[in-house]
């Protein structure tokens, strides 16, 4: 398995991926024309997990920080719009795929991850993960922010008083 940059022409592929989540009873070719036209989507850089064939597994968005105002003290990326092909769900690709794109990126100097959890925290949380104490967290999306800090590092309390949480991305 690979985990890579996708490319230009694998892009309705990778928004597919999500269409059953987040397609909003969109059209199809209606719900790709809005995800291309995403100014959000055009702040980060999507990547995904491919076989030894070459078929996409999985895929998600990394955003600098940096590009919605978040202010870290660490080099930090947030994570988001993470998807698995609907025919491959359920055999833990997500999981390989953010644990070889988290040990890439800390090779490049990343030290920090944040994602809003859609789903049950628990998934993250075995990629390292911790919850936001309650009070960084928004009622109105339902989302339950968290932070994994690269080499192991502990999330502490007094981390997270020194972060400004950035906004769902």
């Amino acid at each position: 398995m690979n985990v890579r940059s996708a490319q230009p022409q694998e892009l309705d592929e990778v928004f597919l991926m999500g269409y059953d989540a987040w397609g909003a009873g969109l059209p199809v070719q209606m719900f790709l024309d809005s995800c291309l036209a995403s100014y959000k989507y055009k702040q980060g850089t999507f990547y995904v997990l491919d076989d030894d064939n070459g078929t996409l597994l999985s895929s998600c968005i990394v955003y600098p920080l940096t590009a919605f105002g978040g202010v870290v003290s660490e080099r930090a990326v947030g994570i988001g719009s993470i998807a698995t092909m609907a025919s491959q769900r359920h055999r833990g690709y997500a999981s390989i795929f953010l644990a070889m794109l988290m040990e890439s990126l800390e090779c490049e100097g990343v030290d920090a991850f944040f994602l809003h959890s859609d789903i049950s925290p628990k998934i993250y949380q075995n990629l390292g993960f911790s919850p936001a104490p309650e009070r960084f967290r928004s009622k109105s999306d339902g989302s339950v922010p968290m932070l994994r800090l690269s080499g192991g590092r502990e999330v502490t309390r007094e981390r997270w008083q020194e972060i400004i949480m950035p906004t769902y991305f």
